[in-house]
């Protein structure tokens, strides 16, 4: 293009002229992001689930009246902004006029809604099975018995007694329980007070010693007692425990099974807030090496809280020297390009073009995008940076080199006009591919990868455009320091000897050393290529062979067992606290009855928050229409859980019943009294003339309001029916899924459209006053999650290999060519992934992020190649091409494959998931990127790979426009491609300085010695 060669052209003349105003820009940008970017990384797993969907939008609108019901049922302002008072007359107003600030885990309101009590004495209720069966968010300690070892044992029982002492005691010198006495915390709910409580002993005047021997002989006995109130829980409808202080987080999920005695699992819960706070945790933390610990190998111990604070605290050190490694993978990244361009200024530059694109790239996020939450995965996009922008950096310089060796005698401004076009272009391709193949990825309605996705499109984009702007500018000054005579090693350290004709321009980089290295790495490519043309017509059986096994697998790959984001590995104490706090019986509880539905009458879906930031929830939006008054949709809503709990997919949850089905029952018990005895309110406001519903819809409103407002109003904290004004606005009924968090997707996905199916069918009966309602839960939310998960990465997939055959089909102009372009890349993909499920690997969200790295470094190679084959002007046979192709581009690839995969192997020892997930799969994606290009892409065009690849398009368009389009330099092309090719049998010695004036006539070494 003739504005690209201008621009070359000034670039050439002007050079420090472009470089400083860039580095002005990139320093002006860079100050605005770091002082008005407001940047916070969010290291926890917030924002892991789905908005915008038709679910998520859904479930939105419960939590929002879930985490509110309280003050939108004393319409009180409890619990909202302080101004939120003064500015608005109701909480019902507030709520629907704002969106809400703060953050919802999913499943956190799934269950009941929870009150933090007030320090006091009465341990009463402490004790009890009900409180603790969750384990709410007290601090606790879970203990494991290593294998052959049971929790029961007494030499384990007096290793618990004592550390718990220890941890009691520490809780209480820092006045740290929530008791009435200061600097005193009572005895925790453990094993070691059940088993004190059953020998009759107290902790507080009996030693570990005493209680341990009294229970030795009684060992057997209280470990049938504990089986008894193990399967008593079990039961669910038979409670039958001997035990008064038993709760189910005191035994495993197996204890109990076929007669099984041996414990392996036990939690000890401390008489802490079950609301512990940030302030509180940090506390905890800073004392976690002085609690009690186990005294042998027999026996650990992990503590934690049920939020995980501790495990989020820790996750700040960890990533802080994680991130020490994430950078010596960059120094790799740094050396590379030293080793590549052998000169310390192109390096500096290089360095320079990937610390900038990240100020840059954050400006556009931040103030065009105007997202502030910025997950601690993005991080990961600086190391993607690095290992582009060095990719990038190879082909600007190499094309420069060339251009400069094909063309001695040329000045600055002619080598920029010859070689920035075709780098800018030949980056462009890889560039576009890469960028799109992230912003693909945007696709997903999932916060942290969407932001991911961007913020790395966007590094993309900046590494090619500070490429263009810094690199280029610097090969200009680079060149001009070079043709002067410059000896500073600072700026190459290969220039061991120049030419004593200074008036050509030319610096002679071409040391023996130099020589040999070029011609042995080509002498490599060549004697493979002969060894892939000799069994091309086997290995593309082994390789149809491979794609199919490889795709075979790579579909298999499964979702999640649960919706937890983890950051850290399993050797990590608080992790494990985690993981077997799920194998605890009270787990097993939570989910005993299979997961929580809602049914909501009176809002409808909607979010109104923006959905890439998990800071902001949403206004709460009502249904106007929703009115239960008129009889008929008393009639329909009287009947409506009876209906839906006879369906084999829903039943009702324990000791529940539907509330217009408990005022219909009050009804009838207010009506069967006499008038002295009866509810005033159901006199006064019922007008005491009906005995159940259907009612006089005039009166339906007050009396409902009342009989919820006095007789309900804390039964089970439910609050499930909310008005205003005495008028019925909200309502929801609860319904069970046997579905549960670690049922596969296909289960939830079925369970869930028969709900849909159902809900969808029974309301076309309802009155239209009613007839807007829909169900919604955390695990309909979590389904959603998942399976947006696995659209995104399919989706993803497809729009990059579908935009990489355009780009492929654009620049190479050849349909066959694309067609081996996709296939290679289908290749890569499947190959990456099925190696990533043998690995046990599944689709995740921390997984959906690196598939949608894999995806986009996946066609890199493979467009680098399909470029090399067409240059190769003229007609030339597919033998040719293809063995032009090895030679010319082969050595770039290797070098950026290899840059890449030495970095990634360092952050392999990281500890982050994250981390090591990422750098699993960019080995295996750079391992199967080189098979994909070096034999999958090369073989096909071996053997099918057309003569010339343009003819066809030159053909129709000499057909329609009468003249041939423009294409590669065929003198230069043969010329230099030949070279390529038949000098590899000479050896180095034999290059002499005779030889390389001949060049320039005979444009024989271009690319042999710009390597």
């Amino acid at each position: 293009m003739i504005w690209a060669k201008t621009v070359a052209r000034f670039v050439g003349k002007k050079p420090k002229l472009f470089l400083f105003t860039t580095l002005g820009l990139c320093v002006f940008f860079t100050v605005i992001a770091a002082t008005l970017g407001n940047l916070s990384i969010t290291i926890d797993s917030k924002g892991w689930k789905s908005r915008g969907t038709t679910v998520a939008k859904r479930a939105m609108q419960s939590d929002i009246v879930v985490k509110f019901q309280q003050a939108l049922f004393y319409d009180s302002f409890d619990g909202l902004p302080e101004e939120a008072a003064s500015l608005y007359y109701s909480p019902w107003d507030y709520i629907q006029q704002n969106t809400i600030p703060g953050y919802i885990k999913i499943g956190t309101y799934g269950r009941r809604l929870e009150l933090d009590s007030k320090p006091n004495c009465d341990l009463t209720n402490w004790f009890s099975e009900e409180l603790h069966y969750d384990l709410q968010n007290h601090f606790s300690a879970i203990w494991m018995a290593n294998q052959g070892y049971s929790l029961l044992d007494p030499n384990l029982v007096l290793e618990m007694c004592k550390a718990e002492r220890v941890t009691t005691k520490i809780l209480g010198d820092e006045d740290f329980c929530y008791s009435c006495k200061a600097n005193n915390c009572p005895e925790p709910h453990s094993l070691i007070h059940l088993i004190s409580s059953e020998l009759g002993y107290t902790t507080e005047t009996s030693t570990c010693e005493e209680i341990v021997e009294a229970y030795s002989p009684l060992q057997d006995e209280i470990a049938r007692r504990l089986v008894g109130c193990a399967n008593a829980v079990r039961s669910v409808s038979n409670w039958n425990c001997t035990m008064p202080t038993f709760a189910s987080n005191l035994v495993d999920s197996d204890f109990g099974v076929d007669n099984n005695l041996v414990l392996k699992y036990s939690a000890s819960i401390f008489f802490t807030s079950h609301s512990i706070e940030d302030d509180d945790a940090k506390i905890l933390f800073r004392l976690y090496p002085s609690f009690g610990r186990a005294e042998s190998k027999s026996l650990r111990v992990v503590y934690d809280t049920k939020n995980q604070n501790l495990n989020i605290l820790s996750q700040v050190d960890i990533m802080l020297d994680d991130i020490k490694l994430a950078f010596a993978s960059v120094l790799v990244t740094t050396i590379a390009i030293w080793l590549h361009t052998k000169s310390g200024w192109l390096t500096f530059i290089g360095c320079l073009q990937v610390i900038f694109a990240a100020p840059l790239s954050y400006c556009v996020y931040r103030f065009i995008f105007k997202l502030e939450f910025f997950p601690v995965i993005n991080l990961i996009g600086l190391f993607v940076s690095s290992a582009l922008g060095a990719d990038d950096l190879f082909v600007a310089v190499d094309k420069w080199k060339n251009a400069r060796i094909s063309h001695p005698s040329k000045s600055t401004e002619d080598i920029a006009e010859i070689a920035l076009p075709d780098a800018a272009g030949a980056m462009f391709l890889t560039t576009s591919t890469t960028a799109v193949a992230f912003f693909s990825t945007c696709i997903t309605p999932v916060p942290p990868i969407f932001t991911f996705a961007l913020f790395c499109g966007l590094l993309v984009i900046f590494n090619y455009v500070l490429n263009c702007a810094l690199v280029f500018p610097a090969l200009c000054l680079y060149d001009t320091w070079i043709f002067q005579g410059s000896r500073n090693k600072c700026i190459s350290i290969s220039c061991t000897r120049r030419s004593r004709n200074t008036s050509d321009g030319l610096s002679e980089l071409d040391s023996d050393q130099s020589s040999n290295s070029v011609s042995l790495i080509h002498e490599i490519l060549s004697w493979y290529y002969n060894i892939i043309h000799g069994y091309r017509f086997l290995i593309i059986v082994v390789m149809v062979g491979a794609i199919a096994i490889s795709t075979y697998f790579a579909i298999g790959i499964e979702l999640p067992e649960n919706s937890e984001v983890r950051l850290l590995p399993s050797r990590i104490s608080f992790e494990q606290h985690y993981e077997t706090s799920r194998k605890l019986l009270s787990y097993e509880r939570i989910y005993a009855y299979g997961s929580l539905v809602r049914i909501l009458f009176g809002v409808k879906p909607g979010d109104t928050g923006r959905y890439h930031d998990p800071d902001t929830l949403s206004s709460m939006i009502l249904d106007e229409t929703f009115d239960p008054s008129p009889k008929e949709s008393q009639v329909y809503l009287k009947g409506f859980c009876e209906r839906l709990w006879q369906e084999e997919f829903a039943r009702a949850p324990p000791s529940y019943k539907c509330p217009i089905n408990s005022f219909d029952d009050w009804l009838g018990e207010q009506f069967s009294l006499s008038s002295d005895t009866q509810d005033s309110g159901y006199t006064s406001y019922c007008k005491n003339t009906t005995n159940s519903l259907p009612m006089n819809e005039n009166n339906f409103h007050k009396c409902f309001s009342h009989w919820k407002r006095t007789f309900d109003a804390d039964v089970g904290l439910r609050l499930d029916v909310l008005g205003q004004d005495d008028v019925v606005k909200i309502m929801w009924f609860e319904a069970i899924t046997p579905i549960h968090p670690d049922d596969p997707y296909n289960e939830m996905n079925r369970a869930w459209k028969q709900f849909e199916h159902w809900i969808k069918n029974d309301a076309v009966a309802a009155p239209s006053s009613v007839n807007k309602f829909y169900h919604t839960g955390g695990i309909w939310w979590w389904k959603d999650t998942n399976g947006q998960m696995l659209r995104t990465a399919l989706g993803s997939a497809v729009i990059t290999i579908l935009f990489s055959a355009a780009v492929v089909l654009v620049s190479s102009r050849s349909l066959r060519l694309t067609l081996f372009s996709c296939l290679s890349i289908a290749y890569i993909l499947a190959a990456a992934t099925a190696c990533l499920v043998g690995i046990g690997w599944t689709l995740g969200f921390l997984e959906s992020v690196c598939f949608a790295i894999l995806i986009g470094i996946s066609c890199d190679f493979v467009i680098h190649f399909g470029h090399a084959y067409i240059s190769f002007g003229g007609y030339r046979t597919r033998g040719e091409r293809t063995k032009h192709t090895a030679i010319h581009m082969g050595p770039s690839v290797l070098a950026a494959a290899l840059t890449t995969f030495s970095a990634a192997l360092l952050m392999i020892f990281c500890t982050m998931n994250f981390f090591t997930k990422f750098s699993q799969m960019l080995l295996l994606t750079i391992v199967h990127a080189i098979i994909g290009s070096f034999v999958v892409y090369l073989v096909l065009c071996d053997t099918f790979g057309p003569a010339e690849p343009t003819k066809l398009y030159d053909d129709v368009v000499s057909r329609f426009w009468g003249k041939k389009p423009t294409s590669v330099n065929e003198s230069d092309a043969e010329s230099e491609s030949r070279q390529c090719i038949t000098e590899i049998t000479v050896s180095a010695p034999e290059i002499t300085e005779k030889q390389h004036s001949n060049t320039e006539n005979e444009g024989n070494d271009s690319f042999h010695d710009g390597i």
